[in-house]
């Protein structure tokens, strides 16, 4: 776990092809990923405006290679995992920082189910094939989130 994160409640949701921890957050603070450092990709939904820019350095740093978000925030969180990529590879040569690319993706106007599915089935890139990803929200679980949830299945 890094330094300030929490221990955040997990839940494992099966999807056609990716086991998806579901994590729930009241704001966006760094949490213990279930990965063990593995690479991953993450859905975030947010309709309340958090702050992403600390969650989306944590998430960069513990090998997040895909971030599709929705939600009526989407764009600020696709901004903040560009800037965070950005951060994390100034100093290292061209070579390293292909290795860690980031694949970034602002789905704000699209209907719950297409983003579902684009996390689902559009998210595997050159040398990753995920078996595993992320499904991040925040604030009370409310009839979006849970049709997030629900489009998952």
């Amino acid at each position: 776990m890094s330094a300030g994160g929490s221990n955040a409640p997990i839940e494992w949701i099966a999807s056609d092809h990716r086991l998806i921890a579901w994590v729930h957050l009241p704001e966006p603070v760094p949490f213990e990923l279930p990965f063990g450092g593995a690479a991953f990709p993450c859905l975030i939904w947010d309709d309340r405006g958090h702050p992403p820019e600390v969650l989306a350095r944590h998430l960069v740093s513990a090998g997040c290679r895909y971030f599709v978000s929705g939600g009526r925030f989407a764009e600020a969180w696709h901004d903040a995992a560009d800037r965070a990529f950005v951060e994390a590879t100034l100093d290292l040569s061209d070579e390293e920082a292909e290795a860690r690319h980031v694949m970034t993706v602002d789905m704000a106007d699209e209907p719950v189910e297409e983003v579902a599915f684009f996390f689902r089935a559009c998210t595997d890139f050159g040398p990753y094939a995920f078996d595993r990803g992320l499904l991040l929200t925040f604030g009370a679980v409310d009839a979006r989130i849970e049709a997030v949830r629900a489009a998952l299945v």
